[in-house]
């Protein structure tokens, strides 16, 4: 799995898109604050186990409040 930037990733999106989508490539995004995230293909075994266990793990929006609507 390659690692690059945020910034490289912003300032070349279509290329990293492109990769991941057609190519099947995996990137590690590393944050300015040193923190990382993944971009992986969404292939449907990682779509299968998603709607196992999305209930178990709920995912929150760093922008969600709790004055969201529902």
């Amino acid at each position: 799995m390659e690692e690059i930037t945020q910034e490289e990733f912003e300032a070349n999106f279509d290329h990293y898109m492109d990769q991941v989508e057609n190519d099947k490539k995996e990137f590690i995004i590393r944050l300015p604050d040193g923190r990382a995230v993944a971009m992986i293909p969404a292939l449907d075994e990682l779509k299968d186990m998603w709607d196992t266990i999305k209930d178990k793990y709920p995912v929150k929006d760093d922008h969600e409040t709790s004055e969201s609507p529902a």
